[in-house]
């Protein structure tokens, strides 16, 4: 009988091998890790837009490279509680300030605060000053539409960078839109000078989701007064201060300004 039990004692451990091997549940497969969403730099751009133009407060600075012996002009300014602008911006013979708050705007001329009138300028710079001053917008405007039009947007070296289509950047060129309000186009001689093969790229920085700035350049040829010219202008804004930006409202230009 012995010799019996040990032929059958082997498959008494099979069987219960595979008893426990059915009972034991399956192994669960280790979990996929989550994957990042695909970067949108369209989407992150415009939202970036978004929250630095609902800031009540902020502070840019923006400086126009023209090439060659023009110079660079640089123009600066801040916002403030209750909507207001304090703008310096660059004049014939000194910086000069203007405050604007919605469709109103008050400038300084020799000393005082006055609003601006074109057409009780004589024609020439002073009547362009003023019309320039007149059509004031705030530059996060500007910036808002540069990121809306800007084409092929992708990431580089911690930038979002793009191009204009021609239509674009011959506004651009031709000073129609560009930190005006409506345009605010020609000029006294007939409008502004024609503009041919324009183009232009535009590269923007990013922090905490909001804008801090971007780098527009602008490249074609203008005639003046009959004659084709190569232009090449680079503008270069940046902002600053963010929800944390303060300044003295000039009491002479806030009366003009509530009137």
């Amino acid at each position: 009988m012995k010799p019996q039990l040990l032929r059958f004692l082997p498959l008494s451990f099979a069987l219960l091998a595979t008893a426990t091997a059915q009972d034991t549940p399956p192994a669960t497969p280790p979990a996929t890790p989550e994957q990042a969403p695909a970067a949108n730099p369209a989407a992150d751009l415009a939202a970036a837009a978004e929250k630095l133009a609902a800031a009540k407060s902020y502070a840019w600075s923006q400086t126009t490279s023209f090439g060659g012996n023009f110079g660079d002009r640089t123009t600066s300014g801040k916002k403030g509680s209750g909507g207001y602008l304090l703008v310096t911006m660059p004049g014939r013979d000194q910086d000069f300030q203007v405050l604007s708050r919605k469709s109103k705007v008050a400038m300084q001329r020799d000393g005082s605060w006055v609003v601006p009138d074109p057409d009780g300028e004589e024609q020439g710079p002073g009547r362009w000053i003023a019309r320039m001053v007149q059509n004031l917008k705030e530059p996060t405007a500007d910036a808002k539409d540069l990121a809306s039009k800007a084409k092929d947007l992708k990431l580089e070296n911690g930038s979002i960078k793009g191009t204009l289509d021609e239509a674009t950047a011959k506004e651009l060129m031709s000073f129609r839109g560009f930190g005006r309000r409506g345009g605010g186009g020609g000029g006294d001689q007939g409008g502004p000078p024609e503009v041919t093969g324009a183009s232009g790229t535009v590269s923007f920085t990013v922090a905490n989701g909001v804008l801090t700035g971007y780098e527009l350049t602008l490249t074609g040829r203008m005639n003046f007064r009959g004659e084709d010219r190569d232009v090449n202008r680079t503008t270069k804004v940046s902002f600053t201060g963010v929800g944390s930006t303060s300044f003295d409202i000039p009491e002479a230009a806030a009366g003009l300004l509530a009137e």
